[in-house]
């Protein structure tokens, strides 16, 4: 594996929902390992999550890789290492993108199968967001994060498909409007929607920052081969929602990023 560099990028999230009780309260959010090592043994990626002080640790998916050449088959041995190591710095908080949707649907040949991956990973404490919400509670104050998990089709490149709102509410249930709501929805692409639903803080990946990153223009081409896609990286912010894009922290398919270095998302929530 070649060398690589690793940059830490952080985001205040203010809003009048966020209880004082979470006033400050630090997510590490990780995006797109796909299998792909940060560091000898994950320390870069691991130490740099630990010298955040995270209060929890948010995976928006693709931790794994799905390989099309010949036999199809999933590789996670190494984000399965990688997670071990973080459960031991703050709790996890688990949602599934494209990858291990693909994985759950089609069952995918490999050493382990997609429902064992979930047993282990839930036996370490990790919260397993399959279409589902969990409650972080503070004192008597609490948020709520959830993992949205889309079918495969609207991750499709040749074909263009778009959920609405009812899609949400039949995967997800409706959020509640007097909670702050985080969802970890993999794709951006759909930000509007995630907006209606109900969601105040979307985390994303998906696009790997646009692989090659141009001054001015930003991310040239996503991974569903859109060029100049219109969410691509960083901090954007609608009708009173906002969503941050982590440029993902690995490869695949085309294993490059120019002027685009992985990097690790530190969100901070902040009461107004």
């Amino acid at each position: 594996m070649k060398r690589i560099q690793l940059k830490t990028v952080e985001y205040s999230v203010v809003s009048e929902k966020v209880p004082e009780a979470f006033d400050g309260f630090r997510m590490a959010v990780l995006a797109d390992v796909h299998n792909c090592r940060i560091g000898a043994s994950h320390s870069l990626l691991v130490n740099a999550v630990a010298h955040a002080h995270p209060d929890c640790i948010l995976l928006a998916g693709d931790m794994v890789t799905e390989h099309k050449k010949g036999r199809r088959a999933v590789e996670y041995e190494i984000g399965f290492d990688l997670i071990h190591s973080l459960c031991r710095i703050a709790p996890v908080y688990y949602a599934l993108g494209n990858h291990e949707q693909r994985w759950k649907e089609n069952e995918l040949p490999g050493r382990m199968r997609f429902e064992q991956w979930e047993e282990m990973l839930r036996s370490w404490g990790v919260e397993f967001l399959d279409n589902a919400t969990a409650i972080i509670q503070k004192d008597d104050s609490r948020i709520s994060v959830g993992g949205l998990s889309l079918p495969g089709k609207y991750f499709s490149k040749m074909e263009r498909h778009k959920p609405d709102e009812k899609t949400l509410t039949k995967l997800m249930g409706t959020p509640d409007r007097d909670c702050f709501h985080i969802l970890m929805a993999h794709t951006p692409a759909f930000f509007p929607v995630y907006r209606k639903w109900g969601a105040d803080l979307v985390l994303s990946g998906h696009y790997h920052g646009g692989i090659v990153r141009l001054p001015w223009l930003g991310g040239v081409i996503s991974t569903s081969y859109r060029l100049f896609p219109k969410y691509d990286h960083g901090i954007y912010q609608e009708e009173g929602s906002t969503m941050i894009v982590s440029s993902g922290l690995g490869w695949h398919t085309i294993p490059l990023r120019i002027n685009n270095p992985p990097e690790l998302v530190i969100a901070r929530l902040q009461s107004r």
